[in-house]
Parts: structure tokens; sequence; C-alpha cells
């Protein structure tokens, strides 16, 4: 089991996450400051003893009494205890309903796993995903619905996003991003839409044209050796993508920086 901890103002969210095991285990809590959220990744887990399947998570009620949550091996899950009442996240679930998680909910899930368990902490890092992930779960969906998305997929496309995030360039493509995820092109297709509302392809232009933006704002690289890193095989190319993009030049770009307040990180 992993601990972490983040804090929401004066008060601590608490996380754990229960690595796959071969064999079956429980754990047993109390606490009676915070609601708890158990959310099956892989695996069954029982929880007071009403199942919660893979996709799937659960609101435990705040009580003085101890819970217990039962796990069959194989399984991978989280336990979020969150302080305060489920009502300052908005409404919430019947305690006894076990509902499905939701793209979104899934998706800054593998976020906030991949920032808790391979880069270095931070508080600023983890809250966004977070408090997200607790207001999702208070807006639901049905019980039962399939979840149409898995939570393995769904991780091992977010952090094969996180590995390529700055490194992405004009010859970067759909195929190697579904082999770097581990997934058919055509099932990459399908999470990037109901992900990010995007087809792979815009979701690879947009990274492109980020990486292009963050290294154009550096005035001490020119637009020869940009062009090269980012796989353009000239100037113009890059200067035709990069417009087509955000509606202005490089060289534009650059004059108006030391004007500007703030650089506009694109648009879709």
């Amino acid at each position: 089991m992993q601990e972490w901890s983040i804090h929401l103002g004066q008060q601590l969210l608490k996380g754990y996450f229960y690595p796959s095991s071969p064999k079956a285990r429980y754990h047993q809590f109390t606490d009676d400051q915070s609601f708890g959220l158990v959310l099956a990744l892989s695996g069954d887990v029982y929880a007071d003893g009403v199942k919660i399947s893979p996709g799937r998570g659960r609101l435990l009620p705040v009580t003085s009494s101890a819970h217990f949550l039962i796990f069959h091996p194989g399984t991978e899950s989280i336990l979020m205890l969150v302080p305060g009442t489920p009502g300052s996240f908005g409404h919430s679930p019947n305690s006894q309903d076990v509902f499905t998680l939701s793209t979104v909910s899934l998706y800054h899930l593998a976020r906030l796993l991949i920032l808790v368990t391979q880069v270095p902490r931070s508080d600023m890092l983890l809250q966004p995903d977070a408090v997200v992930l607790v207001r999702c779960c208070f807006c639901p969906q049905s019980p039962d619905l399939t979840p149409s998305i898995r939570f393995d997929e769904m991780y091992r496309l977010v952090n094969t996003l996180f590995t390529i995030n700055g490194k992405v360039n004009a010859k970067t493509t759909v195929s190697q991003l579904a082999v770097s995820s581990q997934l058919k092109t055509y099932r990459l297709q399908q999470i990037c839409q109901q992900a990010f509302g995007l087809t792979a392809n815009q979701l690879l232009r947009f990274m492109k044209m980020n990486t292009a933006l963050n290294t154009i704002s550096d005035p001490s690289l020119t637009l020869a050796a940009i062009s090269s890193d980012l796989g353009y095989s000239n100037d113009e190319n890059l200067i035709t993508a990069f417009r087509g993009f955000y509606g202005i030049t490089p060289h534009a770009l650059r004059k108006a920086l030391p004007h500007l307040q703030y650089a506009a990180t694109g648009k879709l």
C-alpha cells in the first residue's frame, strides 16, 4: 500500500493506493472527520460488504464506526479520505450506491496516480486533479452503465502523454502514440474522442504546437535550430504550421512577447 496526502487549505486529503497482489487482502479504517471514496481500478473490491467492480466507485459516509475493505487477488484500487462533508463538493450520490466512473474521472485518476507514484511531490500539481476527481464522483454515471474505457487503457495513454510532453515533433505519428500506449490505433481514436473531444491527430497537433510555442518563446534559440529540433524540413514549414495554429508567425510572436503580460497556450 502506498500512502500520500494533499493539503486542501487547512485540511488534509489522504490517499491510499493498493497495488495488485496475488493474495486476497483486507483493510480496516476509522475516520470520523472525512468521507471515503473507494475506486476500483482492476478486480473486485468489497466496501462494507458491497461489491465494487472495476471502473466503479462508492462513497463511504463519515462515521465513528470502522469501515472494512476486502481486495480480491489481482485487485488494484484507491481509497481517498476527503475532509469536510460531501455537500461541500456538490451533489453526492447515495452512500449505498455504486457508481460508474466517468471518462473525465478516469483521466484525472490516472494523472493523480502518475503524479503520486512517478513525479516529485508537489501539492500544487496534485490539488487540481484531486479536487476535480472528487467533484466528478459527486456527479457520477448510472451504476448500470458499463465503463466504456478501462482504467488501464487510460493510464497507459496518460502515462505516454506525460513521457512525450515537450518532445513531440513534426515526425511524431498517431501510430507511434498508439504503440507507446499499447493500444490499437482505432482504440486510441475512441479514447481520444471520449476523453478530449479530439481525434488522435488533433491531440498530437496540439502537443506539437505547444512544444513549438515553448521553444519559440525562448529568444536564445534560432528559428533554424527550432525547425530542425521539431522535425521540420525547413523554416517555412514551421512558420506555416505555427501561423495556421496560433494565427501569428513566430517572428511576430517574438516581437510581441516583451509587451505581453502572458503568452497564450494555443487553441484547439
